[in-house]
Order: structure tokens, then sequence, then C-alpha cells
């Protein structure tokens, strides 16, 4: 692997444990008010006052699981959504199944550009983009020289063309 993709390659090792540790504790807790069906018709009653039903909730979460996924808890307990837990858990792992959204950067030159051009400009922008990004490569003799690079809503303009499109509106302005 080369040096300019292991930060990427980290940061994609850190997101897939971080949202496994989630998934751990959902299917955790799920498992415990599946075992306990009078902890999940308590915690379901209007009856107990939300600060008890907190509370004994706490008590079916993981030890170690962080204060965010407990207060996520919280949040599902408040709105009477606790109950969708298995439905949720089901969900996030299919959308840990599908992995991240990858943003696609649109490159258009002028010509056809060989791999090591292909692979140095897909580092430049991965480390501008901060990002999983992917790249596509497109070409368009119009532009003359340079690149066009489209990220999102983003574009970097360092076409030929469009330098000498600047220069005439220069020329012609004054």
């Amino acid at each position: 692997m080369r040096r300019e993709e292991l930060p990427l390659h980290y940061a994609q090792t850190l997101y897939e444990m971080a949202l496994e540790e989630w998934a751990s504790w959902l299917k955790s807790v799920q498992q415990a008010l599946a075992e306990n069906r009078a902890l999940a018709d308590f915690l379901a009653s209007d009856e107990a006052a939300p600060a008890e039903k907190y509370q004994r909730l706490q008590a079916a979460v993981p030890q170690g699981a962080s204060e965010r996924f407990r207060r996520f808890l919280g949040f599902l307990l408040d709105k009477g959504h606790l109950p969708m837990l298995a439905d949720i858990s089901a969900a996030f792992e299919r959308l840990m199944t599908r992995g991240r959204v990858r943003e696609i950067a649109h490159v258009t030159s002028a010509v056809e550009l060989g791999e090591e051009e292909r692979e140095r400009i897909t580092a430049l922008i991965r480390r501008r983009f901060g990002a999983d990004v992917d790249c596509e490569f497109h070409v368009n003799p119009a532009l003359l020289g340079g690149l066009h690079i489209r990220v999102g809503d983003t574009v970097i303009d360092a076409t030929l063309a469009s330098q000498l499109e600047r220069l005439r509106e220069q020329l012609l302005s004054t």
C-alpha cells in the first residue's frame, strides 16, 4: 500500500470498528430485552416514570458501551420507539454491509491520462477532500489542456480553455 493511501486505510478501519462496536451493543440490548420480556413490557408501559425506565434500561446495556450509545437508547425510550430496536438493529446491519457511500470525483482532461498520472491525481484528490473518493476519468479535447475536477458541489477548473476565456474577458473589459 502506498504511503498516501495509509490515512484513508486507517480511517476506514476505525470507521468499521466503530460500526461493529455499535452493532454489538445493539444486538446485546436487543437480546437482553428479548430474554427478559418483563423488562421489555415495563419499558413499553406508560405507567412507569421516565427516570425509572431509563435506570432499568441501563441494566440491559453492555458494560463499556459509550455514553453516546446510552443517550441514543434513552432517546428511543423517550420517543416510545424502543420496541423497534430489533428493526433498527437489522437496518443498521444492512447499512453496515452496504458500506459507506463513496464520493465520486469526475476528472476531465484534454487527453487520455496514463495510469501513473491517474494514480497521482487520485492520491491528490483524496488528500484534498479527506474522504473516501473514487475517481472517474473523462476526456474532452475542447479543454485544450489541464484538468477539470468536480467532487460533489466543488469544482476545480484548471483548464487551459477556462484560463484563455478569463484572459479574453479581461482584455475585452479594458
